[in-house]
């Protein structure tokens, strides 16, 4: 019993020694505490200096085009677009607000009254129009028999076409690509051209955290953004520092959203920043000494870490 006393003495005392030398070089090997990189001379020196772009905390989705169109904003990370946040439809020159932040959009021309199909040839013809992404023109969601000089109106959209003569065996004159303007069919009856424009598809964004500003050219819709700035922390004290960031109304701060370290003259960003959010800078040892605290900061800010002047 006195020998097993005794080598559990023994390891325990090894273990002690152990720990005591490992302990003895992590403290004179980090730099961040006591070797390469001094403690500012008191813990009150260091402040937070917060600079925010001029920024409306809502962003504006103005519609700039000539067209009546539907805008679906989904979440930045919704890279397949499958959940819209919300839509809303906006006429010609209309304009909406939303809260500020990275989105996803999609644009959907919304047609609004008939388009023209006229036939100005030579000849009588039978006009059988398909829905556009029908390549093969298989199945007709409409036709009209049209004499010379005689038209129709159709719903606007995109379609294709295909003009006939009439007769038994109905004779093929022309097929159209899509188009979603006004059609002429025309012709001296031997060639048969179907004339026309397409209307614009709908249009997919990027992550944009701007005013969005939406415009067409009579074939395509364009919209016109860019992402939000990064959150930026840039330290100038000399030391290493842990930067803490914490949700707003987190009054525990136990678990922060995301922690950066940032020693002399190095910065960070923060692509996915909250819309408010607090920071508190903390001098990294075995209990993490707090430096300095800042709330109520917004996103797209440049927080700066530095010294206040003696």
């Amino acid at each position: 019993m006195n020998r097993l006393m005794m080598l559990l003495g023994l390891v325990l005392a090894i273990l002690v020694v152990v720990m005591l030398g490992i302990g003895g070089y992590w403290i004179a090997t980090r730099p961040s505490l006591f070797k390469d990189a001094p403690f500012p001379s008191k813990d009150d020196q260091v402040r937070i200096t917060v600079e925010r772009p001029d920024n409306a905390d809502e962003m504006t989705i103005a519609n700039k085009s000539a067209i009546k169109l539907k805008v679906l904003a989904f979440n930045a990370d919704d890279s397949a677009r499958l959940i819209p946040r919300t839509q809303w439809t906006l006429e010609p020159a209309q304009s909406t607000t939303y809260a500020r932040s990275n989105y996803r959009f999609k644009v959907v021309p919304e047609f609004s009254g008939d388009l023209t199909i006229a036939n100005k040839s030579a000849i009588k013809l039978k006009v059988l129009a398909f829905n556009a992404d029908d390549s093969a023109r298989l199945v007709p969601r409409a036709q009209w028999t049209l004499e010379p000089g005689q038209s129709t109106k159709y719903a606007r959209n995109n379609y294709r076409f295909k003009a006939f003569k009439p007769a038994i065996f109905d004779e093929l004159k022309a097929e159209s690509g899509v188009i979603g303007s006004d059609v002429t069919v025309s012709g001296d009856g031997g060639t048969i051209r179907i004339e026309g424009s397409p209307a614009p598809e709908p249009k997919e964004s990027g992550v944009i955290g701007s005013d969005v500003t939406l415009t067409d050219d009579g074939k395509a819709i364009a919209i016109a953004g860019s992402p939000k700035k990064p959150v930026t922390f840039a330290s100038s004290v000399p030391e290493n520092l842990k930067v803490c960031v914490y949700n707003k109304d987190d009054a525990a701060q136990i678990v922060p959203l995301k922690v950066f370290s940032l020693g002399t003259g190095t910065t960070a960003e923060w692509p996915e920043a909250s819309a408010e959010f607090t920071v508190k800078v903390f001098r990294p040892q075995f209990l993490d000494k707090p430096l300095a605290t800042q709330t109520n900061v917004r996103d797209q800010s440049t927080i700066k870490i530095d010294l206040k002047p003696e």
